[in-house]
């Protein structure tokens, strides 16, 4: 029995002593890093041909139009607002609370081209538009709009 009082901390300190080594050692290695090499960029020359910018349909956008005023028919009167203007495919809804004090736009990151001109559509009516976020990929709409008090 002495003699297991005797081993049991020579092993303790051997292991400790290996374990440090091991970490230690797991935070000296160092990592590589790879550099890209940098291809020059070539002048454009006098024979190319910028090509336009693709052009944005209103229609192609699938919209959700939510009530954050919180007073019937702001939903269905930016509806037909923007409908107005060739966007198609527009569903109506209330938004989660009638607290917001200014229109907000969320958009997926796929679409985040029609921004601008969302933003420029809806400024025509609503006035000003307090921020701008990314929608989640899986969502049903392309962007949703809270109309909000101002």
């Amino acid at each position: 029995m002495k003699l297991f009082w005797i081993v049991l901390p020579v092993i303790l300190i051997i292991g400790a002593l290996i374990g440090g080594v091991f970490i230690y050692r797991a935070g000296t290695i160092k990592t590589e890093t790879v550099q890209e090499e940098q291809s020059p960029i070539p002048a454009p020359t006098e024979n190319a041909q910028i090509s336009p910018a693709p052009e944005l349909k209103r229609a192609d956008l699938k919209l959700q139009i939510q009530n954050g005023r919180g007073v019937v028919g702001v939903a269905a009167e930016a509806q037909q607002f923007l409908e107005g203007l060739g966007y198609t495919d527009i569903e109506i809804g209330n938004a989660g609370s009638y607290n917001y004090e200014k229109t907000e736009i969320s958009i997926k990151k796929d679409k985040k081209n029609y921004f601008d001109l969302l933003r420029e559509d809806l400024s025509k009516k609503y006035l000003p538009l307090e921020k701008a976020e990314i929608l989640d990929i899986e969502s049903e709409f392309d962007a949703i709009v809270i109309i909000g008090k101002e």
